[in-house]
């Protein structure tokens, strides 16, 4: 007999125990079910035997038949069968929905991109460099102009860009020489004045010098040829006042450097003496002190003229 249940769905044969009063007919398999039901309707033959579901199963002669299922079996299992499994996709439904619902929802997840920061691109670190360099050079630029430095430049510029400019600079090149001729330098003391341990020697200049004819009669010598005498040849013949008065020099700058490069010619290079007033021992330490000696005042003095015609050119 379990070969006509056998025949039968899985669904079908659930229906099937429901209708002979099979308890829980959804938790067996098929094959235990067919046995379950075989044996259930064996067992109550006497009271299922009269149902119309059941009756290709007994037969007239009480066996089944190899008939496929009844009609009216079909109509059942259509017509009644919506509801068990109505009501099963509902009980599954809502496992789903309750499992759904216990579980976090996605948005309480941290995502990857939140965890772990990605790296920026080339463009935006390329960017952030541009403007923080931009910043920094803002910055410096400001420290820059609000420092005294800029004023001092502009002021030594405009100071050397003049004939008096170009002068200072040659007379000043000349005192560092007869200075480092004429004064030495003396060992004063260590730092730190520790004995054996060593440290840094420090050195002063020997102003003792100062109350010695070594130091002054080669000062006033070179005074004499490349400043004093100068300027006062400078401000007699002063040419540029011939011209226009009001924008001239008090000390012609031209007569003051072809007084300088006369002189200085006279008495190093030519060995004049104005009448036994110089030495030769004076002579020639002014000669050894200055930068290139005697031709380095006469190109220093053919610099300063050649200045003063510019600047009396542009004055024009």
């Amino acid at each position: 007999m379990t070969s006509w249940l056998s025949k039968h769905r899985k669904a079908d044969l659930q229906q099937l125990a429901l209708h002979a009063g099979l308890d829980d007919p959804e938790s067996l398999l098929k094959d235990d079910l067919v046995l379950a039901l075989d044996k259930h309707l064996r067992g109550h033959a006497s009271t299922l035997s009269t149902n119309p579901i059941f009756s290709d199963y007994y037969g007239r002669s009480g066996s089944p038949t190899k008939r496929a299922p009844s009609v009216a079996l079909s109509a059942i299992t259509g017509a009644e069968a919506d509801k068990p499994r109505r009501r099963r996709t509902l009980k599954v439904k809502e496992e789903l929905d309750n499992a759904f619902s216990e579980s976090p929802p996605l948005t309480s997840t941290p995502s990857i991109a939140r965890r772990i920061p990605l790296p920026p691109s080339p463009a935006a670190v390329a960017d952030a460099v541009e403007q923080q360099t931009a910043r920094l050079g803002n910055h410096l630029s400001g420290l820059w102009v609000r420092s005294p430095v800029p004023g001092a430049v502009n002021g030594l510029r405009e100071v050397l860009s003049s004939v008096v400019g170009i002068e200072s600079v040659v007379v000043l090149l000349e005192v560092l020489g007869l200075y480092r001729a004429l004064v030495p330098w003396r060992f004063a003391f260590d730092i730190p004045a520790v004995a054996g341990y060593g440290g840094w020697q420090v050195f002063l200049p020997d102003l003792f010098v100062l109350v010695t004819s070594a130091f002054w009669a080669p000062v006033l010598l070179w005074a004499s040829t490349s400043l004093a005498g100068p300027l006062i040849a400078g401000w007699f013949f002063n040419l540029g006042r011939a011209g226009a008065p009001s924008k001239a020099y008090k000390v012609d700058p031209l007569a003051f450097n072809v007084a300088k490069a006369l002189a200085t010619w006279l008495v190093y290079a030519r060995g004049g003496r104005i009448w036994g007033l110089v030495s030769d021992q004076s002579a020639a330490v002014v000669e050894i002190a200055v930068p290139g000696g005697w031709s380095g005042v006469v190109t220093g003095a053919g610099v300063g003229a050649v200045g003063s015609v510019y600047e009396a050119i542009l004055r024009k």
